[in-house]
């Protein structure tokens, strides 16, 4: 063909192998303790007392319940997201 190109000519070669390997982590993450937050405009986890965890839940659109346990340190607003069962335990205390 004059002037137009042929697609299967100019393809880019297929290279095989080469891919970067995965590498198995023994690394296991630890889970957080119920009274530690973590502070995002400080980049680090604190630890807060339970007089000062107060207790949330809210529904979103799609209709699924967030539990929240929320906390004020300072002029710092913490939130943290958590399962029914931890939400429930703070409800009752």
């Amino acid at each position: 063909m004059k002037g137009g190109s042929d697609c299967a000519s100019h393809a880019a070669p297929v290279l095989e192998g080469g891919g970067k390997k995965k590498i198995k982590s023994k690394i296991t993450k630890k889970k957080m303790a119920e009274k530690e937050f973590y502070s995002v405009s400080d980049k680090k986890k604190m630890i807060v007392d339970k007089k000062l965890i107060t207790v949330e839940s809210k529904k979103t659109k799609k209709g699924t319940i967030s539990y929240m346990l929320r906390a004020t340190v300072g002029k710092k607003k913490l939130v943290k997201f958590v399962s029914k069962e931890v939400h429930d335990k703070y409800l009752k205390k």
